[in-house]
């Protein structure tokens, strides 16, 4: 099961190497999503594992519709990172190695 939690029920305990923050929920580190809300509709998600981010992020528009979707992993973009416009058309591809661009497919 993930856990699916808001920013504000967390606490920052630190930050890693890369600048990214170490997140503990009820005193464990954080393994779950963080979701963000704006008028009750979802706008954000965001994946951590053992307090790091690090996993699928996703991000829509206030309709509803997927903005973007990527991967982050020790604070460095890997694989496929999409993008899609507020009707749900693909406007950008591009893959991502240890924190670089290596392909733009659309």
């Amino acid at each position: 099961m993930n856990l699916r939690v808001e920013y504000e029920d967390l606490d920052v305990v630190g930050y890693d190497a890369g600048g990214g923050e170490i997140i503990e929920y009820q005193g464990q580190l954080f393994t779950g999503t963080i979701v963000q809300f704006s008028d009750s509709i979802l706008i954000g998600e965001e994946a951590f594992t053992n307090g790091h981010k690090g996993g699928i992020q996703r991000n829509y528009f206030s309709n509803g519709a997927l903005q973007d979707e990527y991967s982050v992993y020790f604070n460095r973009l890997e694989g496929t990172f999409m993008s899609w416009d507020e009707n749900g058309i693909l406007i950008s591809e591009t893959i991502w190695k240890d924190g670089e661009s290596i392909k733009v497919i659309v």
